[in-house]
């Protein structure tokens, strides 16, 4: 049997009415996005703070576009959230994602274990 890479997004399923999806980043345990079915087609959007580790007053303006599919709307989101860690954004800086990382780190202890994460 090959050893198949571990994926590193998971996007979940959020409701029962309108199709609405959020995805996160399995590695580093992050909420990175959502997508969203429209009658114009699927949006995403990826705001930092959906992350929970970035302000939107860092100086990052948000982030989002639409899809034919809701697969093509995940890859774009995860393709943003590469982007932004990569330091291939305008405005971000090592000195902010350092910042970032810290403070959802910080946020992640005081939380504490949370049962929506559906073992993430």
């Amino acid at each position: 049997m090959i050893d198949l890479p571990r994926p590193q997004y998971k996007w979940i399923d959020d409701t029962e009415v309108t199709p609405i999806f959020h995805g996160y980043d399995l590695i580093n345990q992050r909420r990175i996005g959502r997508i969203e079915h429209h009658p114009s087609g699927w949006h995403w959007n990826w705001y930092m703070s959906f992350a929970g580790w970035i302000s939107p007053w860092d100086g990052l303006r948000r982030f989002s576009g639409q899809a034919d599919s809701a697969r093509a709307a995940a890859l774009a989101a995860e393709q943003c959230y590469h982007d932004v860690l990569s330091l291939k954004h305008f405005g971000m800086t090592q000195d902010i994602l350092d910042r970032a990382i810290l403070k959802h780190a910080e946020q992640l202890e005081r939380a504490g274990p949370d049962p929506t994460r559906l073992g993430l």
